[in-house]
């Protein structure tokens, strides 16, 4: 009786284990694999490493806007305080040097890139 539900409680598990085995056993019998899916290659360090500069340039971009808008409502909802003006005022001085310095940093990246490769757009 005992060897009995041994047998009843491992059989499930057992046929279970081969229908999950054994297809993917058979099947694999004939595959190829394709030669040309059509998907990109990997990348290289330097196309990695253009992808992300245009990345961060845009993410530095959008951040400039919101700072911009930030700064706008703050000089629009100054209600003639001169502090919270000048305020205002500082942060948009602070936006706008971020923006120059965020291109400066991309048009020195840039110009070592061309150097490097000794193009003639430097």
């Amino acid at each position: 009786m005992k060897k009995t539900k041994k047998i009843l409680s491992v059989a499930p598990l057992s046929v279970s284990l081969a229908i999950i085995v054994l297809p993917s056993i058979i099947f694999a019998e004939g595959v190829v694999i394709p030669s040309d899916t059509g998907l990109p290659q990997g990348s290289d360090l330097k196309t990695v490493v253009e992808n992300f500069m245009k990345w961060l340039l845009m993410i530095f971009g959008f951040l400039a806007i919101i700072a911009f808008i930030i700064s706008g409502i703050m000089y629009l909802t100054s209600g003639g305080d001169k502090e919270r003006a000048e305020t205002a005022k500082k942060a948009m001085n602070y936006a706008i040097i971020g923006v120059v310095v965020g291109l400066a940093g991309y048009v020195i990246i840039q110009a070592v890139e061309n150097m490097l490769k000794g193009g003639s757009n430097f």
